[in-house]
């Protein structure tokens, strides 16, 4: 069986990671990292993710549009308030859905537990007439 043989430059495989980025703004292009095994294990990585009101970058919406400070901060507070309020939509969708889920999944344990009832008194039932002709053939009844 042939060893694997690698040159000093090359890093294994497992370390090698290719990326594809996309942004509305720049073309497709793709990225190659190599890292070193030494490296890789003291590296820390921090990812600053933001959304919404939080990720408009409001200097450059002042600046653009003449804005002075109070203009600014309530423009922020419009955006946050519409974004409070689009949760709080989202919330009660949810909720009505799990009110929905609630509702059926209680219909069908009462249909269920009907079901179990009309089974056991059915098998009492069975258990009872085929007990009594068992003892009056045996004559112990």
């Amino acid at each position: 069986m042939p060893r694997e043989t690698r040159t000093q430059d090359a890093p294994p495989p497992s370390l090698t990671t290719q990326h594809n980025h996309t942004t509305p703004k720049t073309k497709p292009t793709k990225q190659t990292t190599k890292t070193d095994p030494a490296v890789a294990l003291q590296t820390k990585l921090s990812v600053d993710w933001r959304t919404g009101v939080a990720a408009t970058d409001w200097d450059n919406i002042a600046k653009k549009e003449h804005l002075d400070a109070l203009s600014v901060e309530m423009r922020k507070l419009e955006g946050s308030i519409r974004e409070i309020y689009a949760e709080m939509l989202q919330l009660q969708q949810r909720e009505q859905e799990m009110r929905d889920l609630n509702e059926i999944t209680n219909t069908r344990v009462a249909w269920f537990s009907i079901f179990t009832l009309l089974v056991t008194v059915g098998t009492g039932g069975f258990t009872v007439f085929h007990l009594r002709g068992f003892f009056k053939k045996r004559k112990l009844v």
